[in-house]
């Protein structure tokens, strides 16, 4: 991107700074923060969203009798979420390098899409064993 005098700097933009360390420091003290490259993750950061939406998914709501609650797994989704969105609107703390959030992103999917599989298994056989294929020659 072509930076010139006319070019505004937002909040949340992401600046490249180049040049002697000194001079730099300098201009991220005036500008926001440096936000270092590291390997590091922050677990409490992360830790504590796995804990809060856990106890978020305790919760129950009964309406009409009928008793409504996220389950850990959605409760830890919903704080997922929050979290994320609170990285996004102050990213001085809760850092999860990209190696790591591949991580997340691939095998969380992964395994998700495995145990729906494994639950789900089951009940697809069972059904499949007593209604037939739907692929038999009636069916063409």
């Amino acid at each position: 991107m072509p930076f010139s005098p006319a070019t505004q700097v937002e909040r949340g933009d992401v600046m490249t700074l180049v040049g002697a360390t000194r001079d730099v420091e300098r201009a991220a003290k005036e500008l926001g923060y440096a936000d270092r490259q590291t390997v590091m993750t922050d677990m409490i950061f992360v830790g504590l969203g796995i804990v809060l939406g856990g106890f978020m998914g305790l919760l129950t709501l009964t309406v009409a009798g009928l008793p409504l609650t996220l389950t850990a797994s959605g409760g830890a989704l919903i704080m997922g979420l929050v979290f994320g969105w609170l990285r996004a609107v102050h990213p001085t703390f809760g850092r999860i390098p990209g190696s790591a959030m591949w991580i997340f992103d691939t095998v969380g999917l992964t395994v998700f899409m495995a145990c729906v599989g494994l639950a789900a298994g089951p009940s697809f056989s069972r059904d499949s064993r007593s209604r037939g294929s739907a692929w038999s020659s009636s069916a063409l």
